[in-house]
Protein backbone atom coordinates (compact mmCIF):
# COMPACT_ATOMS: atom_id res chain seq x y z
CA UNK A 1 0.00 0.00 0.00
CA UNK A 2 1.24 3.67 -1.20
CA UNK A 3 0.50 7.30 0.36
CA UNK A 4 1.59 9.88 -1.87
CA UNK A 5 3.35 11.17 0.84
CA UNK A 6 5.56 8.95 1.59
CA UNK A 7 6.41 5.68 3.91
CA UNK A 8 4.57 4.76 6.97
CA UNK A 9 4.77 2.48 9.74
CA UNK A 10 1.77 1.00 11.56
CA UNK A 11 1.76 -2.08 13.95
CA UNK A 12 -1.57 -3.79 14.18
CA UNK A 13 -1.90 -5.96 17.35
CA UNK A 14 -4.42 -9.05 17.66
CA UNK A 15 -4.46 -10.94 20.60
CA UNK A 16 -5.96 -13.86 18.75
CA UNK A 17 -5.88 -17.91 20.41
CA UNK A 18 -7.36 -19.26 17.34
CA UNK A 19 -4.56 -18.16 14.42
CA UNK A 20 -1.41 -20.06 14.43
CA UNK A 21 1.60 -18.71 12.59
CA UNK A 22 4.44 -19.84 14.10
CA UNK A 23 5.86 -22.50 11.26
CA UNK A 24 5.56 -23.03 8.09
CA UNK A 25 2.32 -25.71 7.13
CA UNK A 26 3.99 -27.34 4.66
CA UNK A 27 6.48 -28.68 7.30
CA UNK A 28 3.38 -29.97 9.84
CA UNK A 29 0.63 -31.45 10.25
CA UNK A 30 -0.66 -29.24 12.89
CA UNK A 31 0.26 -25.97 13.30
CA UNK A 32 1.04 -24.84 16.90
CA UNK A 33 -1.53 -22.40 18.97
CA UNK A 34 -0.48 -18.92 19.42
CA UNK A 35 -2.57 -16.29 21.86
CA UNK A 36 -1.20 -13.31 19.45
CA UNK A 37 -0.79 -11.94 16.38
CA UNK A 38 1.29 -9.03 15.48
CA UNK A 39 0.67 -7.62 11.43
CA UNK A 40 3.49 -5.01 10.76
CA UNK A 41 2.16 -2.98 7.55
CA UNK A 42 4.54 -0.90 5.68
CA UNK A 43 3.23 1.29 3.21
CA UNK A 44 5.61 1.77 0.24
CA UNK A 45 7.63 -0.85 0.95
CA UNK A 46 8.45 -3.64 -1.24
CA UNK A 47 9.52 -7.11 -0.80
CA UNK A 48 12.25 -6.00 -3.35
CA UNK A 49 13.04 -3.18 -0.54
CA UNK A 50 13.42 -5.68 1.81
CA UNK A 51 15.05 -8.95 0.30
CA UNK A 52 18.82 -8.06 0.68
CA UNK A 53 18.56 -5.38 3.08
CA UNK A 54 20.28 -5.22 6.53
CA UNK A 55 16.84 -5.55 8.50
CA UNK A 56 17.74 -8.04 11.47
CA UNK A 57 14.73 -7.60 13.29
CA UNK A 58 12.23 -7.61 10.09
CA UNK A 59 14.25 -11.05 9.41
CA UNK A 60 14.21 -12.26 12.65
CA UNK A 61 10.48 -12.01 12.96
CA UNK A 62 10.04 -13.27 9.49
CA UNK A 63 11.92 -16.61 9.83
CA UNK A 64 10.26 -18.06 12.53
CA UNK A 65 6.54 -17.10 10.95
CA UNK A 66 4.31 -18.32 8.63
CA UNK A 67 4.64 -15.71 5.12
CA UNK A 68 2.06 -14.63 3.05
CA UNK A 69 1.43 -11.74 0.79
CA UNK A 70 -1.72 -9.68 0.28
CA UNK A 71 -2.35 -7.46 -2.44
CA UNK A 72 -5.35 -5.04 -1.83
CA UNK A 73 -6.02 -3.44 -5.25
CA UNK A 74 -9.19 -1.00 -5.22
CA UNK A 75 -9.12 1.28 -7.88
CA UNK A 76 -5.78 1.44 -9.21
CA UNK A 77 -2.56 -0.70 -9.37
CA UNK A 78 -1.15 1.19 -6.49
CA UNK A 79 -3.45 0.96 -3.88
CA UNK A 80 -3.37 4.25 -1.87
CA UNK A 81 -2.87 3.53 2.11
CA UNK A 82 -6.38 4.81 3.29
CA UNK A 83 -8.11 2.52 0.53
CA UNK A 84 -6.13 -0.55 1.15
CA UNK A 85 -6.52 -0.33 5.43
CA UNK A 86 -10.12 -0.03 4.35
CA UNK A 87 -10.00 -2.97 2.36
CA UNK A 88 -8.34 -4.86 5.23
CA UNK A 89 -10.86 -3.89 7.57
CA UNK A 90 -13.96 -4.88 5.29
CA UNK A 91 -13.11 -8.26 3.62
CA UNK A 92 -13.71 -7.01 0.30
CA UNK A 93 -12.30 -4.18 -1.89
CA UNK A 94 -13.48 -0.70 -0.12
CA UNK A 95 -13.08 3.03 -0.60
CA UNK A 96 -12.01 5.75 1.58
CA UNK A 97 -11.19 9.32 1.15
CA UNK A 98 -8.02 10.48 2.24
CA UNK A 99 -9.40 13.65 4.33
CA UNK A 100 -11.84 11.09 6.40
CA UNK A 101 -9.95 8.00 6.49
CA UNK A 102 -7.14 9.92 8.11
CA UNK A 103 -8.80 11.29 11.29
CA UNK A 104 -8.50 8.85 14.24
CA UNK A 105 -8.17 10.65 17.58
CA UNK A 106 -7.37 9.38 20.60
CA UNK A 107 -10.08 10.33 23.27
CA UNK A 108 -7.72 13.58 25.11
CA UNK A 109 -6.70 15.15 21.99
CA UNK A 110 -7.96 18.16 21.02
CA UNK A 111 -10.84 18.17 18.12
CA UNK A 112 -13.33 20.68 17.53
CA UNK A 113 -12.78 23.35 20.07
CA UNK A 114 -12.71 20.90 22.88
CA UNK A 115 -11.61 17.26 23.04
CA UNK A 116 -12.08 13.85 20.11
CA UNK A 117 -14.05 12.05 23.40
CA UNK A 118 -16.69 15.47 22.95
CA UNK A 119 -16.90 15.68 19.41
CA UNK A 120 -17.32 11.77 18.94
CA UNK A 121 -20.65 11.97 21.39
CA UNK A 122 -21.68 14.94 19.35
CA UNK A 123 -21.20 12.67 16.09
CA UNK A 124 -22.38 9.25 17.16
CA UNK A 125 -24.33 9.84 20.04
CA UNK A 126 -22.57 7.29 22.05
CA UNK A 127 -19.24 7.79 24.27
CA UNK A 128 -15.97 7.23 23.07
CA UNK A 129 -14.75 4.34 25.70
CA UNK A 130 -12.01 2.76 23.44
CA UNK A 131 -8.38 3.70 23.07
CA UNK A 132 -9.21 5.67 20.11
CA UNK A 133 -11.74 6.45 17.26
CA UNK A 134 -12.92 7.48 13.82
CA UNK A 135 -14.34 10.97 13.49
CA UNK A 136 -15.61 10.50 10.02
CA UNK A 137 -17.28 7.14 10.25
CA UNK A 138 -20.40 8.26 9.23
CA UNK A 139 -18.76 10.00 5.73
CA UNK A 140 -17.19 6.78 5.15
CA UNK A 141 -19.83 4.31 5.53
CA UNK A 142 -21.66 6.71 2.85
CA UNK A 143 -18.73 6.71 0.41
CA UNK A 144 -18.76 2.82 0.52
CA UNK A 145 -22.18 2.45 -0.03
CA UNK A 146 -22.30 5.18 -3.35
CA UNK A 147 -19.46 3.08 -4.44
CA UNK A 148 -18.93 0.36 -6.94
CA UNK A 149 -18.67 -2.29 -4.19
CA UNK A 150 -20.54 -1.32 -1.79
CA UNK A 151 -17.97 -2.43 0.99
CA UNK A 152 -19.40 -3.26 4.67
CA UNK A 153 -16.34 -1.35 6.76
CA UNK A 154 -15.19 -2.75 10.19
CA UNK A 155 -16.04 -6.45 8.82
CA UNK A 156 -12.62 -7.64 10.58
CA UNK A 157 -12.91 -5.59 14.06
CA UNK A 158 -16.72 -7.31 14.54
CA UNK A 159 -15.78 -10.39 13.87
CA UNK A 160 -12.87 -10.61 15.99
CA UNK A 161 -15.03 -9.01 18.79
CA UNK A 162 -17.45 -11.45 18.34
CA UNK A 163 -15.42 -14.00 19.40
CA UNK A 164 -13.75 -12.51 22.21
CA UNK A 165 -10.38 -11.44 20.33
CA UNK A 166 -8.75 -8.38 21.71
CA UNK A 167 -7.90 -6.08 19.26
CA UNK A 168 -5.27 -2.58 19.13
CA UNK A 169 -4.14 -0.24 16.44
CA UNK A 170 -0.70 1.62 17.37
CA UNK A 171 0.20 3.63 14.49
CA UNK A 172 0.69 7.53 13.53
CA UNK A 173 2.00 8.69 10.61
CA UNK A 174 1.10 13.20 11.05
CA UNK A 175 3.21 15.60 9.45
CA UNK A 176 4.19 18.47 11.31
CA UNK A 177 3.54 20.95 12.15
CA UNK A 178 -0.39 20.63 12.15
CA UNK A 179 -2.30 22.56 9.83
CA UNK A 180 -5.93 24.16 10.31
CA UNK A 181 -7.60 22.27 7.30
CA UNK A 182 -6.32 18.82 9.38
CA UNK A 183 -4.49 17.10 6.25
CA UNK A 184 -1.47 16.74 8.54
CA UNK A 185 -3.08 13.91 9.88
CA UNK A 186 -2.64 10.21 9.08
CA UNK A 187 -3.96 7.81 11.46
CA UNK A 188 -5.58 5.52 8.53
CA UNK A 189 -4.26 2.07 10.05
CA UNK A 190 -7.39 2.20 12.77
CA UNK A 191 -9.58 1.69 9.38
CA UNK A 192 -8.14 -2.22 9.51
CA UNK A 193 -9.30 -3.62 12.95
CA UNK A 194 -12.24 -1.18 14.11
CA UNK A 195 -15.10 -1.87 15.43
CA UNK A 196 -18.77 -0.79 13.94
CA UNK A 197 -18.44 2.13 16.03
CA UNK A 198 -15.27 3.15 14.94
CA UNK A 199 -13.51 2.33 17.59
CA UNK A 200 -10.34 0.27 19.01
CA UNK A 201 -10.69 -1.45 22.13
CA UNK A 202 -6.23 -0.65 22.68
CA UNK A 203 -3.42 1.38 21.25
CA UNK A 204 -2.08 4.48 19.96
CA UNK A 205 -2.66 6.61 17.37
CA UNK A 206 -1.54 9.99 19.10
CA UNK A 207 1.68 12.00 18.56
CA UNK A 208 3.36 10.72 21.65
CA UNK A 209 4.19 8.12 18.98
CA UNK A 210 6.15 10.58 17.05
CA UNK A 211 10.09 11.18 17.20
CA UNK A 212 11.97 14.20 15.33
CA UNK A 213 14.31 12.86 13.29
CA UNK A 214 16.32 15.20 10.57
Amino acid sequence: MRRAAGAALAALLVNAWFLAVARPAAADTELPAVRRVLVISLPGVTWEDVKDGSLPAVRAVADRSAVADLAVRVQALKTRVDEGYATVGAGTRAVAHSDDAALAFEPHEPMEADDAADAYARITGHPLTGAAAQLRLPELKIENVKSLYHAKLARLGEALAAHGVARGVIANSDVRPVLPDLSSYHREALLALMGGDGQVPCGAVGDELLRRDA
